[in-house]
């Protein structure tokens, strides 16, 4: 009965993404390139057995919603061990500051610290072994030790649950942080302008316009990818597509039970150092770790990751312009999609004017 309701719902969503594909699809039309600037429960987490999945936890996104702080916060933990040092694009750095992204075709150095750069194993970044992989965490974990990672091209990609099933199997932990797409896409333009992936003069009303051109390109040759196991686009490829969280965790959730999830706002965990401290308390129950100490727990937040630099707008002068309006729209259908994937409203300032 079980597996009959969630294939009922599933065929529900699936026509609802129907039905927004053609809406989508029709308000692209009406705006011409003259108009536009150019250019759970809580759970036991498994004791590691030598010839498992070291990794038994993974942050999965959203790109630009807290994740790089959360996942730091977390090993901080006593009980959780972190990522061995990092590996970016496949080259080791034991101290750490730069970090190399694969950007039309050309490798981008960027300076980053090692808390920051990931794996990327399991998505379609990388034809990692699991051999390899597993030289990503400690071997020598103790019985009351865990150790996972966080990698943000997860969440949007396809073979990350798949591949995950095959290496891991059932009994992971699995955590999701969601942000108001329309903000976190502004979030994502700063990133990219600060790795130097932009160029430095492109304004966000012409990378929004990029963004919507090709989303609509691969939209119309696509019209039902939300049906299949394709992908529009590669993860970080496009920030509208990694806006639409409906369809990506409808995608996870067929592979694991909702009660493998921790799934929590970006809005409602990061408002104060009060709502922090007490989700991530509800993180160590949920990966079956006991609670940290209250002095180690201030120590630990006391600390931010991947923010903005100092004096930077968080949000532009407005999101009135013609463009934005209509990816607001985009993201307004699938939002409400998005609530019926969680059985929950979405929180308040998802629903403000932009």
């Amino acid at each position: 009965m079980a597996e009959c309701r969630r294939r009922m719902r599933l065929h529900s969503i699936f026509h609802r993404l129907c039905c927004l594909a053609l809406l989508t699809t029709a308000t692209l039309a009406c705006i011409h390139s003259t108009d536009l600037p150019v250019d759970v429960a809580t759970a036991t987490s498994p004791l590691p057995r030598p010839n498992d999945c070291r990794a038994s936890f993974f942050i999965l996104g959203t790109r630009k919603a807290g994740t790089a702080s959360l996942y730091n916060y977390i090993v901080k933990h006593p009980q959780v061990r972190p990522l061995l040092p990092i590996r970016c694009q496949g080259r080791r750095h034991k101290s750490a500051v730069v970090c190399l992204y694969h950007h039309k075709h050309v490798y981008v150095a960027v300076s980053l610290s090692p808390e920051l750069c990931e794996p990327n194993a399991l998505s379609e970044l990388h034809n990692y072994t699991l051999a390899q992989y597993q030289e990503e965490f400690a071997s020598d974990l103790r019985t009351d030790e865990i150790t996972g990672e966080k990698s943000v091209s997860y969440l949007p990609s396809v073979t990350a649950p798949l591949k995950l099933k095959e290496w891991c199997g059932d009994d992971v932990r699995l955590i999701v942080v969601l942000r108001d797409p329309m903000p976190r896409m502004f979030s994502q333009f700063h990133m990219r302008k600060r790795l130097h992936t932009l160029p430095r003069s492109q304004s966000f009303l012409q990378f929004a316009v990029s963004q919507l051109k090709a989303f609509q390109a691969a939209e119309r040759a696509q019209p039902n990818w939300y049906q299949s196991n394709t992908m529009l686009f590669k993860p970080a490829a496009n920030a509208i597509f990694e806006g639409l969280y409906a369809v990506h965790l409808e995608r996870w959730l067929h592979h694991y039970p909702r009660t493998q999830f921790k799934i929590v706002f970006y809005e409602e965990l990061f408002r104060s150092h009060d709502t922090v401290a007490g989700g991530l308390q509800e993180i160590f129950a949920f990966l079956g770790v006991q609670p940290m100490s209250p002095p180690l727990l201030n120590e630990t937040l006391s600390h931010r990751y991947n923010t903005q630099t100092p004096g930077q707008a968080t949000n532009p002068l407005s999101f009135d312009a013609p463009v934005l309006q209509v990816i607001q729209r985009i993201y307004n259908r699938y939002n409400s999609v998005l609530e019926e994937v969680l059985g929950r409203a979405l929180p308040c300032a998802w629903h403000q004017p932009k």
